[in-house]
């Protein structure tokens, strides 16, 4: 039996992915058929991971951090979240541990297990080291792997994906006072400018 091309396997893999998974990394498929530079790929893997990583905060933020009120949700303030989002420099550390402040859950170590061995491949390739194709592909399957473990985990601990769509994952929350919103974010950890 012929064995299976780095493309076939990856593909392969991609298409068990829960869909809302698969949809996040929707380029995904064609990079891989048409660029056909697995590096490039993991690049891409890691671009959205981390994108998926900031919004999953966010939407955690939004969704865990308010108060019920005469009838209504007042939740931490949008534009205060997002500001907290993107003015708090988020090492690998700082991104697992506002996980844990976030949605009050250890971040799951087999999924950091998966994510630091591909993290690992990352940095030698964006440092200018040589890493080889097996590495490079190993590397997108763990990524793969990890995509399924973080999804399930924010799914169990605050009934959404980090993945695809996130219409309407808050509900309807009218915001909090921004200052309220600021001392509730600064004492989470996040940086506030």
């Amino acid at each position: 039996m012929p064995r299976k091309s780095a493309q076939d396997l990856l593909r392969e893999r991609y298409e068990k992915l829960p869909s809302e998974v698969r949809d996040h990394f929707w380029q995904f498929p064609e990079i891989i058929e048409k660029i056909e530079d697995l590096r490039l790929a993991l690049t891409y893997m890691f671009y959205r991971v981390e994108w998926a990583h900031t919004t999953s905060l966010y939407i955690g933020l939004r969704k865990t951090y308010g108060v019920q009120a005469e009838g209504k949700t007042y939740a931490v303030d949008a534009y205060m979240a997002k500001q907290a989002m993107d003015s708090t420099h988020m090492t690998r550390e700082k991104f697992q541990d506002s996980y844990e402040t976030v949605f009050s859950k250890d971040f799951p170590k087999n999924a950091a297990e998966k994510i630091k061995l591909a993290q690992q491949v990352r940095d030698k390739l964006m440092h200018g080291m040589r890493v080889s194709d097996a590495q490079v592909t190993e590397a997108l399957l763990k990524i793969m792997e990890y995509t399924k473990l973080y999804h399930d985990a924010v799914r169990e601990a605050a009934d959404f994906s980090p993945f695809g769509s996130q219409q309407g994952v808050t509900g309807a929350t009218k915001s909090l006072d921004k200052k309220v919103s600021c001392v509730i974010l600064k004492g989470l950890g996040f940086h506030m400018d």
